[in-house]
């Protein structure tokens, strides 16, 4: 699973901090971290990044943009940062990923949330082991 990837360090209010090393499935044939995953990590990070925020809500998402800036290389450590710029029934996270050792930005991107009916919100306990509604 995509997550049990990722080492996470912080998750609160909307923004997560987490590290993972590049590995070969994650690689297209030039052993480069393959553009897909790197929207695939996005989108599954801001969603949980949504959720994190004191009223956030279980949402889906409706929107990727992504623009690659630099190729990260097998072995290489990865720091994915998420930021919310909006928030509410539609949100917008911003995530970037960076080379752990270099600094340098490899891809930056934002993604548009949609929260979910409030039915779905009580499944999201069960489902994803996330309870929308717990206190602190």
């Amino acid at each position: 699973m995509l997550f049990s990837k990722i080492q996470f360090q912080s998750a609160c209010e909307g923004k997560i901090i987490g590290v993972f090393t590049v590995e070969e499935n994650m690689c297209n044939n030039m052993d480069a971290l393959h553009g897909g995953y790197i929207c695939s990590i996005m989108d599954a990070v801001t969603t949980y990044a949504q959720m994190s925020n004191k009223n956030g809500r279980l949402s889906w998402t409706t929107d990727v943009q992504a623009k690659f800036l630099k190729s990260a290389r097998l072995g290489d450590r990865i720091v994915v940062e998420t930021t919310p710029l909006t928030n509410g029934s539609h949100s917008v996270m911003e995530a970037t990923l960076r080379n752990e050792a270099t600094g340098s930005l490899i891809a930056k991107g934002t993604v548009t949330l949609v929260a979910g009916a409030e039915k779905f919100q009580h499944k999201a306990k069960d489902v994803i082991k996330f309870d929308v509604y717990e206190e602190d």
